[in-house]
Parts: C-alpha cells; sequence; structure tokens
C-alpha cells in the first residue's frame, strides 16, 4: 500500500516531478521554477519519515537495532535493489516499483545463494559485484543514449534521416 501511494506521488504529482527535475539537472529545475532549497528539503523530510516507520517497524520484530541485523546487510540490500531496479546512482532516474522489482530480485538472490551453502560474507561480495555490473551498464547505456543523440543531431545537420 505504501509503495503504490508513493509511485502515485511520485508520478502524478508536483512533488514527484520536482524531484525527478532535481536529480535530472538541478540547474535546469531551477530554471523551470522549481524552488531546488525548497524541495530538497521536502525529499529528505519524506526520507526521513520513511526511514521512521522503517524503524519502528523493525524493532516491532527484533528487540536489537543495528544495521545488521540477523547477520544480513540490510544498507548493501537496499542499495543493490535500488541499482538493480533501475534507480541511476547519478539521480534523476528510476521508479518505485522498479526498487520494489530489484528488492525481490535481491532477497532471491540471497536466498539461492544460501540455499547453495555460500559462505554469509561471500555474499554480500556477489550483491557487490552485482551492483557493480549495474552501474557499468548504467554507464554504458547512458553512453550509448548520449552518442545516439549526438549521431541524430549530426545527422539532422547534414540532412539526413537516421533512426
Amino acid at each position: 500500500m505504501v509503495a503504490v501511494a508513493t509511485a502515485f506521488l511520485m508520478r502524478r504529482t508536483r512533488f514527484g516531478l520536482h524531484s525527478y527535475a532535481i536529480g535530472s539537472d538541478n540547474g535546469g529545475a531551477e530554471l523551470a521554477g522549481v524552488r531546488i532549497r525548497r524541495q530538497t528539503i521536502l525529499v529528505y523530510m519524506a526520507g526521513g519519515v520513511f526511514a521512521f516507520f522503517t524503524a519502528v517497524l523493525t524493532v516491532s520484530r527484533v528487540p536489537i537495532v543495528t544495521p545488521n541485523i540477523g547477520g544480513t546487510s540490510l544498507l548493501l540490500d537496499a542499495i543493490s535493489a535500488a541499482v538493480i531496479g533501475g534507480t541511476s546512482v547519478l539521480g534523476g532516474r528510476g521508479t518505485v516499483m522498479g526498487v520494489l522489482a530489484g528488492a525481490v530480485i535481491v532477497s532471491l538472490l540471497t536466498n539461492v545463494l544460501r540455499i547453495f551453502g555460500v559462505d554469509p560474507s561471500s555474499i554480500d561480495l556477489f550483491k557487490g559485484l552485482i551492483i557493480m555490473g549495474a552501474l557499468i551498464g548504467d554507464r554504458a547505456i547512458s553512453a550509448v543514449a548520449i552518442s545516439r543523440g549526438k549521431l541524430r543531431r549530426q545527422t539532422a545537420s547534414a540532412g539526413l534521416n537516421v533512426k
């Protein structure tokens, strides 16, 4: 329910549009009339509220508060879920549903590695390798998109039509 509400908030409201704009191009967003400082504070406040609710739910289930509950690194899981789900580390791209899909993939990968008897410290290594692969793929896709845009501009100025 929270994910659906957040997805709606990010896709269909001014708050979400301004947040994506700041992540994509801070200067361009400012030129478009987005109040950068106000929007940044609102984004951090929303993140704080989500972190608060997550902490309350975690403490209600586990009496100990530590980043490595049960021997798993929750921070690495969160980062890998976001990156696998298509969120750009540089900002301006990503969806809530993509992050949920990334979280499912990370949890499935963790469970499969545990079933195969992989050492728990090596599981973090595999997650790190997946993050690195996703980042390299993200940069490659961005580089191809940028080069295709340059090619289109060059051919359009020469009068050619390239798709």
